[in-house]
């Protein structure tokens, strides 16, 4: 994966969380996310994402609405930062012993 900028950390990090819990994501209500960045910033990003096959659009059945999901990579980034979290945490009680 390449290196992810601070506003695509968020945005991934909100996508899986969301996608985890069950909700299915509309593009629109990722534009809306001003606490990260502005729509125009925000739609970049998630291109880059698409991009970098962090994530998919799925067009909805009615034509209308545009859904977000996360693919097969981010499972594997999510599963490598866990690990990755895991052996710092083992490391840091390890040293404190």
């Amino acid at each position: 994966i390449h290196t992810l900028d601070a506003i695509e950390k968020e945005l991934i990090n909100h996508i899986e969380i969301q996608t985890r819990n069950g909700e299915q994501l509309l593009v629109t209500q990722l534009l809306e996310l001003n606490q990260i960045a502005s729509p125009a910033t925000l739609h970049q990003r998630l291109t880059r994402l698409k991009t970098m096959g962090l994530i998919s659009f799925k067009v909805g059945t009615d034509g209308r609405k545009k859904f977000v999901t996360t693919t097969q990579k981010t499972k594997r980034y999510f599963t490598a930062l866990g690990k990755c979290m895991m052996k710092a945490v083992y490391s840091a009680a390890t040293t404190k012993a």
